[in-house]
C-alpha cells in the first residue's frame, strides 16, 4: 500500500518536472525571435474551363456534398463551401480585380516564408508561421466568367494543403 502512494507521488512528480522542462525548453527555442503580426493577402485567381488543352481532371469544376469544388489547370483546388456567398457582377467591373497566377501564389508563399522565418506570431496559441498554409496565408477569391456580360466570384478555400509534392 505505501509502495503504491510512493510510486504514485513519484510519477505526479516525474510529470510535472517534465511538463515544466518543456515550457522551459519552447522558451529557450524561441528565444530572441522577433514577435510579428502578419495580416492575410487577398488574391483572386481566374477559372478557365478545360478546352482540350490538359488532362480531364484539370480545369474542372463539380459539386459534392460539401460545396464546388474547382480544380485549376496548373496545380490547385479550390471549394467554395455550400455556407458561402458568391457574387455576380457586371463584366465591366472585371478591371476592378487584380488577377494573380499560380506562379504569383507561389512566389507570395516563398516571399511569406522568407519575411516570416525565425519569427513567431502574436498570441502563444497561434502555430508558427513557417506551419501556414494558403489558407492561412490568403483570402482567395475565385473569378468564374460565366457570360460576355457577367462574371461570379466565389470566396474560396484551398484543398490538400498538406500533401508533400
Amino acid at each position: 500500500m505505501k509502495l503504491t502512494i510512493v510510486i504514485k507521488n513519484l510519477l505526479l512528480l516525474i510529470i510535472f518536472v517534465s511538463i515544466l522542462n518543456d515550457g522551459y525548453s519552447q522558451k529557450k527555442l524561441f528565444e530572441g525571435w522577433e514577435i510579428i503580426s502578419v495580416q492575410k493577402d487577398t488574391v483572386f485567381l481566374l477559372f478557365r474551363k478545360n478546352n482540350g488543352n490538359h488532362p480531364k481532371h484539370r480545369c474542372i469544376k463539380f459539386k459534392n456534398k460539401k460545396g464546388i469544388v474547382f480544380n485549376l489547370c496548373k496545380n490547385g483546388s479550390l471549394l467554395f463551401p455550400n455556407k458561402f456567398k458568391a457574387d455576380t457582377l457586371c463584366y465591366k467591373h472585371l478591371k476592378d480585380y487584380t488577377v494573380s497566377t499560380i506562379e504569383d501564389i507561389e512566389k507570395k508563399v516563398k516571399d511569406f516564408r522568407y519575411k516570416t522565418y525565425k519569427k513567431r506570431p502574436k498570441s502563444d496559441h497561434a502555430k508558427l508561421y513557417q506551419a501556414y498554409d494558403n489558407n492561412d496565408i490568403f483570402q482567395t477569391y475565385l473569378i468564374e466568367i460565366i457570360s460576355n456580360k457577367k462574371f461570379v466570384i466565389y470566396p474560396v478555400i484551398w484543398r490538400n494543403q498538406r500533401i508533400m509534392q
